[in-house]
């Protein structure tokens, strides 16, 4: 339901029952702050997400030592509140210390193992250590193959991590590929209208702009346009950003008139949803002043070359 201020005052209301009954040294206190922890990451209040699940630790940590399922489950929510907080390095270290704790409960082939693996990866893309996240998506993918095989939404999305991966290094035949695969699994899993397969579809056409394949890459910025239109309506970020990465196609095929279409209408849903301060907002004004510039040098230079015929 997504009601998550209803669903902090439950929680709180739990949190003070427990503390009540058992004082702060007891587990289902520490899932109390866990799970209010888990609202105020929802809601983008990361700093006191932060102490929630910080205290969560403490007293799980107290309670069943080092080495348990919940300690792992704080250490992996402090690295994503860390991540969005843009604390990577940090975020690096939580992430770690999950995956060390869950080897150790369970082995490497398992989900949550997976996961940190994933997390891993994400904070490495961030810190530009590419190799390194290349080779944290592919240790998530290996286990997701093992657990899951080929046909699920997991290994779909180690597919499209790893593609992100070699897209970032410049090797885009191989970032195609792994977008491919990404592609064919989600539309398997999914169905041809989901988040996944639009997203699949964009990053496909961004390889196909990075390999100059202009018509191709136009194509599937068209395929990923569709897709969120039926699933969010007109006015969506996801929609602007294919506006934006469709006229970027456009004008590489010198068809300005249909670039500077497709830009404005970036510009016009980027306004409606962030207003006129936003960095989004200000690269399609960029996009868009450029590509006029662009289109009267042209008609100017057609002008010059008719009169001297």
């Amino acid at each position: 339901m997504q009601d998550y201020d209803s669903a902090l005052e439950s929680c709180q209301q739990a949190l003070d029952i427990r503390l009540k009954l058992y004082g702060c040294n007891h587990s289902d206190t520490a899932d109390s702050y866990y799970q209010i922890g888990r609202g105020q990451l929802e809601k983008g209040d990361y700093k006191s997400a932060l102490q929630s699940f910080e205290q969560a630790l403490d007293i799980s940590q107290n309670v069943h030592g080092k080495i348990h399922p919940d300690v792992s489950s704080a250490c992996s929510h402090i690295g994503v509140t860390k991540y969005r907080l843009k604390e990577y390095d940090s975020a690096l270290h939580w992430h770690q210390q999950a995956l060390d704790i869950s080897v150790a409960l369970y082995g490497k082939e398992h989900p949550d193992c997976a996961r940190s693996y994933y997390c891993i990866a994400a904070c490495q893309y961030e810190m530009q250590d590419y190799d390194s996240a290349l080779e944290s998506c592919q240790q998530a993918l290996d286990i997701r193959l093992k657990l899951y095989g080929c046909n699920h939404s997991d290994t779909a999305d180690s597919y499209y991590q790893i593609g992100r991966g070699q897209l970032e290094k410049g090797d885009y035949k191989s970032a195609l590929q792994s977008f491919e695969q990404a592609l064919d699994i989600s539309q398997n899993v999914h169905g041809k209208i989901h988040p996944d397969v639009s997203s699949a579809c964009s990053h496909i056409g961004v390889t196909k702009y990075c390999l100059k394949e202009y018509d191709s890459a136009l194509h599937w910025h068209h395929q990923a346009l569709d897709i969120s239109v039926a699933l969010y309506g007109k006015e969506h970020r996801d929609c602007a950003r294919s506006y934006y990465c469709i006229a970027e196609c456009q004008y590489e095929m010198q068809d300005y008139d249909s670039a500077l279409e497709s830009c404005q209408q970036a510009l016009d849903t980027r306004i409606k949803l962030f207003g006129q301060d936003n960095e989004a907002r200000s690269d399609s004004y960029v996009q868009l002043e450029f590509i006029r510039s662009l289109k009267k040098v042209c008609e100017s230079s057609r002008e010059l070359q008719s009169k001297n015929c």
